[in-house]
């Protein structure tokens, strides 16, 4: 399955249900297509399905936090798709009365909402006649009128739209979209493409030029125009994964990990990550790296080390990761420092700074928590390395008590 049919399926299985409403149906069509943003489609089936049965309307994500939200989407990426929904879904409950806008125009009104989406919902939920372009519409026209401008540009982007606003078809624009988008996934494919089964290609210019054996036009993958992509910029952090071990006289040791909120905007906003310092040298050494998390841990959490009656057992750097994201590759480089407060009357976690939002979370509620792939990585590496440690060291207890 590809890109561009799962909303289509989706959306044709929930059209044969003659109970369903053109609000649910826009709904559905609205979830799909903001987790298609960026996404393949094999990720995102799965996602799809769980947020459905989490929340079957636009009511019931209303209801939710942006935490809950966050859980069930961990892992799908781009998480201000996420942000979107849940703030659209609000607006809509709250400001036109649980309604969705039935037009391309009014459904822009709501976050993250854009024409490409609001084209979506409109015509295959509302059966209004405006276009849709994405990617694979945009080869399509390319090849269809053999157009070499640069795909990207403000000014040929607005030329895709006046031309598929042209190629609507009137009586089931809904139906023709999808065809269209399907048509550039499956047949006019990038790299790819299987003119002899194309039902167009009778009306295409690029495959015109082809057969004349115009200059430099030796395929239809010269169409559209080829942009250099931007390489990634390199990033640099150290990660410190705290680990608070405390224990009271009523109880067994129990492990807890500090938890820091990202700000309420920019990448990955308001997301939970382990305390995390930028490091300006990408050859930076472990002892640097130590010194630059402590003056982050000072002073961005007023977190001192040493201090709060708490005893430092652990501190070592024992991994790196690369996260890539669509325009940064970030380098982490993974600290983790184990924290013991002793016998206590209550358990305690020290005290950090109110200015930052942290949290600190029992070791067996991280897998129940919305983390990042990159944090989840992250976690995972450092569970592996305990879980080794911990084995390695009831191995050597073991032989000693034997030589007793």
């Amino acid at each position: 399955m590809n890109d561009a049919s799962l909303s289509g399926v989706l959306c044709r299985d929930s059209m044969h249900n003659a109970t369903e409403t053109e609000g649910e149906r826009a709904y559905a069509v609205w979830v799909s297509e903001m987790m298609l943003q960026q996404t393949r489609v094999a990720t995102v089936i799965s996602y799809y399905q769980r947020w459905m049965r989490t929340w079957p309307t636009v009511y019931a994500l209303a209801q939710a936090t942006q935490e809950e939200v966050n859980s069930v989407w961990a892992g799908l990426g781009y998480y201000r798709r996420a942000r979107f929904l849940l703030e659209g879904a609000k607006k809509i409950v709250e400001e036109f009365g649980g309604e969705f806008p039935r037009t391309a125009e009014e459904l822009q009104k709501v976050p993250g909402i854009g024409t490409y989406t609001a084209g979506a919902i409109a015509s295959i939920a509302f059966k209004q006649v405006v276009p849709v372009v994405d990617g694979n519409v945009i080869r399509v026209l390319c090849r269809l009128r053999a157009i070499s401008l640069n795909p990207k540009a403000s000014t040929t982007v607005k030329l895709f739209w006046a031309l598929a606003s042209q190629l609507v078809e009137e009586y089931r624009p809904g139906d023709f979209n999808q065809a269209l988008m399907e048509l550039g996934a499956t047949i006019c494919t990038p790299t790819s493409p299987s003119c002899a089964l194309c039902s167009v290609s009778s009306q295409c210019a690029a495959l015109k030029l082809v057969h004349r054996v115009e200059k430099n036009v030796t395929s239809v993958t010269c169409f559209p125009a080829k942009v250099p992509k931007s390489a990634p910029r390199e990033e640099y952090v150290a990660v410190c994964i705290i680990e608070l071990e405390s224990q009271t006289k009523m109880s067994k040791a129990a492990s807890s990990l500090l938890l820091v909120q990202r700000p309420p905007k920019g990448l990955l906003a308001g997301l939970w990550e382990f305390p995390s310092a930028p490091l300006d040298n990408p050859n930076s050494t472990e002892k640097s790296r130590l010194m630059e998390m402590d003056n982050y841990l000072c002073d961005t959490l007023g977190f001192k080390i040493g201090s709060g009656g708490y005893t430092v057992m652990k501190r070592e750097e024992f991994g790196t990761y690369v996260h890539v994201f669509s325009h940064i590759r970030l380098h982490m480089f993974i600290q983790w420092m184990l924290l013991s407060t002793g016998e206590i009357e209550d358990k305690s976690t020290p005290k950090m700074q109110r200015s930052v939002v942290t949290k600190w979370v029992d070791l067996d509620s991280m897998n129940s928590l919305g983390l990042t792939s990159g944090v989840k990585k992250v976690y995972e590496m450092f569970s592996a390395l305990r879980q080794k440690q911990l084995t390695s060291s009831k191995t050597i207890k073991r032989k000693r008590s034997n030589l007793v």
